[in-house]
């Protein structure tokens, strides 16, 4: 997982737009075919997932990349349903992350499909999911299908190997 802050100026934003053409199609034409566009588009994309840390990370002068001290405290921000369950917030772009951030200096990291599978499984049903651009787009991914999808992507991964 990789560090912004988005109101530094960044070389290579992130920006995923096969992945909102891909929601936007599925939307305007819900097909098993659209769905599966947007599933593979998922799997591939970055992500921008807002955290908390107990300290201020450094600056490595010479490669610009961010340094946390390994004690360092994490915390990835929750937002909850009208039912009371948790999910991650995860977003295409900086564009869709500012609708939901009042934060001047809001801290994301940069995460995958992978990371987020680990980090919701981790959480014995805790959570119950993430959810892509909450307050745009507001597509839901159910821990259930989650799980699903990353045994697919394992046993596919097994079948490469053979």
């Amino acid at each position: 997982m990789k560090q912004q802050n988005i109101k530094e100026a960044e070389p290579k934003p992130v920006r995923n737009d096969s992945l909102k053409e891909a929601m936007d199609q599925l939307r305007n034409d819900p097909t098993k075919e659209n769905n599966i566009v947007v599933l593979n588009e998922v799997v591939s994309a970055r992500l921008l997932a807002p955290v908390s840390m107990d300290r201020e990370p450094e600056l490595d002068p010479k490669t610009g990349e961010v340094i946390l001290d390994k004690d360092t405290e994490i915390r990835f921000e929750i937002i909850t349903n009208n039912k009371g369950e948790l999910y991650y917030p995860v977003f295409t772009d900086g564009a869709e992350l500012k609708k939901c951030s009042e934060e001047p200096d809001q801290r994301v990291l940069i995460v995958n499909f992978a990371d987020l599978a680990a980090m919701i499984a981790a959480q014995n049903n805790q959570i119950s999911g993430f959810v892509i651009n909450p307050r745009g787009d507001n597509m839901v991914f159910p821990a259930e299908m989650i799980a699903k999808m990353s045994e697919e992507m394992m046993r596919e991964d097994k079948e490469k190997e053979k």
